[in-house]
């Protein structure tokens, strides 16, 4: 028996528009289409990684505003073929662009950010049809090898495509005051009313943010991991490592020492953005590490 896992990947369409226009890498192009390109590479990753255990794959996405909430369309469940991937693909260009066009006239938003993420999940529980894990077990296919079986605590699974606040925006989020407590558990609680929290438990839902933003997330991280799931920066999507690495790297990310590691010494690396003087011009290289325990890792931020 094997189980099918089911994935959604939820995008935050105002991601554009809160840029200060600063690249997320080194490139002519402007944010929306470098944003575009890295959120078709990360969900392709993702789907690769689940394709390669030889599985039967149930996928689905949606858009949502962090900074108003709007009902949309109900969704489902998808097989994953090549025509899904590439309806996707269009789905996700024209809904970046549409949105792009409302910017200028956006309205000020009388929910908080964690109460439109809240809805939004409680959206993906209605909209979904989630099998706990007892129930969605279905036959193996023949010639499936059982060393490519799927780890079971990955099975239900969303992926949220955002900037997910520092520590210090947290209040902002939240709409605290300053009598407020600023907790793990009253973040959480803002994110997760009860019976939202029953469901997470029930379907075993593991909770993943992919962080389009640079800041470190320490109370996020602590979050994701109690929702078996954690913090990815997007940026590590585009290092040498598989899926299953990033995610462990980032599962482990926040219990290490922060120590710069012994090759980031040696270039006594200070930032990671590195000047060089190459016949006589000056040439700006941004420099990644993959070591989870160093400080300047970019599987941390």
């Amino acid at each position: 028996m094997a189980s099918r896992p089911s994935i959604v990947f939820l995008f935050d369409l105002d991601l554009p528009s809160v840029r200060s226009g600063k690249s997320l890498v080194n490139s002519d192009d402007d944010f929306p289409s470098q944003c575009i390109r890295l959120l078709r590479h990360v969900v392709l990753n993702i789907l690769n990684y689940f394709s390669e255990k030889q599985v039967n794959i149930q996928w689905g996405y949606r858009f949502y505003s962090s900074s108003s909430y709007q009902l949309t369309n109900k969704a489902r469940f998808l097989e994953l073929t090549t025509q899904t991937v590439e309806e996707f693909e269009e789905a996700l260009n024209v809904s970046f662009e549409q949105n792009n066009a409302f910017v200028e006239g956006a309205t000020l938003n009388q929910m908080t950010g964690a109460s439109v993420l809240s809805r939004t999940l409680q959206d993906i529980f209605s909209d979904y049809d989630w099998k706990t894990p007892s129930d969605a077990l279905t036959p193996t296919r023949k010639g499936k090898k059982a060393g490519k079986q799927l780890d079971q605590s990955l099975q239900n699974l969303v992926f949220i495509f955002t900037e997910v606040p520092s520590d210090e925006a947290i209040s902002s989020f939240c709409r605290f005051t300053v009598q407020d407590e600023q907790s793990v558990k009253s973040i959480t609680d803002a994110i997760l009313p009860k019976e939202l929290a029953k469901r997470f438990q029930e379907f075993q839902l593991s909770l993943n943010f992919i962080d389009l933003s640079n800041d470190k997330k320490t109370i996020f991280h602590k979050i994701a991991g109690n929702l078996r799931g954690a913090v990815i920066n997007a940026l590590s999507f585009i290092s040498p490592f598989s899926f299953s690495q990033i995610l462990q790297a980032s599962c482990l990310a926040e219990g290490y020492s922060k120590e710069m590691c012994s090759s980031c010494q040696s270039l006594s690396l200070g930032s990671k953005t590195v000047v060089l003087v190459l016949n006589e011009q000056e040439i700006e290289f941004q420099l990644q590490c993959w070591n989870p325990s160093c400080i300047k890792s970019s599987l941390w931020y």
